[in-house]
């Protein structure tokens, strides 16, 4: 368009650069400068790693008018009005908080919200209303508000082990060349037993996460991804290792629960009872459908399969009750950090690690100021013998990898911290999880009961 042209520095009035640089030094905000029909607009760029993207974006936000003779006008947004005379009263302005601020910082209502939905996802507007102390109407408001702010998927939590499923990760190194992101990922679609691919910068190209019954499975699947023919070629190190959830989830993509319809039970003269790894039609039905939508309509259900009038609903219970779902939760696909990191921190002083064991669980599980958990994931693992944590950096890298030194215990040159550049396949189970559902909070509140120190 004719009539609007970015402003550059040498076209701009003298008053005009003057308030433009204080905002810019003084703020400490990305700006541009717009020029339409004579007046200069002011536009901050921020950035955020999108879970739903799978990288990160930029987002603009049109924040106010400088005039000609250097005058500021503030933006008024519908969902912040606030008045400023002059630039210097907006940069130190505290009711100014950019939008960034807010979605890195939420208020305490978001942060309640967010930790009973990640403990409880199916809960009714009406009960998470009285849960606030907020009418049904407000609530509606800020609930749908914090589901686009950051993309809440609703999904059920639940672990491999009643299906005989065991975790394990793949870190790879490709030695020269690197295939083809898309054409990895092609063939690694087609691999239902693979929840998770992370593409990493660092000492390793990717994190593999899979689930499978025994290791022959797990090396049959590792050797078709090899040997498919548009990765074959690039010579690569695989270091595969077990992991064991102790702390966070990994959602399940949808291709592997589908695949558990071989788990349905079948009544028949070869087998007239059920095993402990199986499941009736109905409650597979129920599991895939909550994985896909954790808050669908249960009486949906019911007509979609045909069922009994409260069957679905019966039957959720019923795998609740059994131990087969621990939850309905949400996945936070859009949250405001810089890059989500992996870190490897070995173990070589079991006995010093001991001797700060409950320290560890309390540091893990308490809850920042920022919307999500320090950690999304972290586990055991068995090469190298440690742990390895997934968590959304805020800051920095380096302050990231000085408080997993404070969590852990360990030097810094046994802990190797990896960027995660993309989420090439599956996603990262970000949420805000009360401390009360985790077993690190069960753990020492047992040891309390029992008069032993924490």
């Amino acid at each position: 368009m004719a009539w609007m042209t970015m402003a550059h520095d040498k076209q701009l009035p003298d008053k005009v650069r003057h308030v433009f640089e204080e905002m810019k030094n003084n703020g400490k905000r990305k700006l541009s400068l717009v020029l339409i029909k004579g007046n200069y607009y002011v536009n901050e760029y921020t950035t955020h790693f999108s879970g739903k993207y799978g990288r990160t974006i930029t987002v603009s936000r049109y924040i106010g008018r400088i005039g000609a003779d250097g005058t500021f006008t503030e933006a008024k947004h519908r969902k912040q009005e606030t008045m400023v005379k002059n630039v210097k009263e907006f940069i130190s302005n505290k009711e100014s908080i950019s939008i960034q601020d807010k979605l890195m910082h939420p208020d305490n209502t978001d942060t309640a919200m967010l930790e009973i939905l990640s403990a409880d996802g199916r809960i009714t507007i009406t009960k998470l209303a009285k849960r606030l102390s907020m009418s049904v109407a407000a609530c509606k408001y800020r609930l749908k508000r914090l589901e686009q702010r950051y993309s809440i998927r609703y999904t059920v939590e639940f672990g491999p082990r009643p299906f005989g499923f065991f975790r394990y990760i793949a870190l790879v190194k490709f030695s020269h060349e690197k295939p083809d992101i898309e054409e990895f990922k092609k063939v690694l679609e087609k691999e239902p037993l693979v929840q998770m691919v992370l593409p990493l910068s660092g000492s390793y190209h990717f994190l593999l996460y899979f689930l499978a019954e025994n290791t022959q499975l797990l090396e049959d699947t590792i050797y078709r991804i090899r040997s498919a023919p548009t990765i074959s070629r690039f010579k690569a190190y695989w270091n595969v290792t077990y992991i064991s959830r102790a702390y966070g989830y990994v959602p399940m993509r949808q291709e592997f629960v589908d695949g558990l319809s071989e788990k349905v039970w079948h009544k028949s003269r070869e087998s007239p009872r059920r095993n402990k790894d199986q499941l009736l039609e109905r409650e597979y039905i129920v599991l895939k459908e909550l994985n896909a939508n954790g808050r669908i309509n249960f009486s949906d259900l019911d007509a979609k399969y045909g069922l009994g009038a409260g069957a679905s609903d019966y039957t959720y219970n019923r795998l609740v009750k059994n131990g087969i779902i621990e939850r309905i939760t949400i996945n936070m696909m859009s949250i405001p950090m810089k890059y989500p990191m992996l870190f490897i921190a070995k173990q070589p002083d079991i006995e010093g690690f001991n001797a700060h064991r409950n320290e560890f669980r309390i540091k893990l599980i308490t809850l920042p100021n920022t919307p999500t958990n320090r950690y999304a994931i972290m586990g055991d693992i068995g090469s190298p013998y440690g742990f390895l944590f997934i968590m959304p950096v805020y800051t920095s890298a380096s302050e990231a990898e000085k408080e997993l030194m404070d969590l852990s215990k360990q030097k810094i040159r046994d802990i190797e911290g990896l960027i995660i550049t993309d989420i090439a396949l599956g996603s990262i189970g970000f949420r805000r999880a009360p401390i009360e559902i985790t077993n690190q909070y069960k753990y020492l509140q047992k040891l309390e009961s029992q008069g032993k120190d924490v």
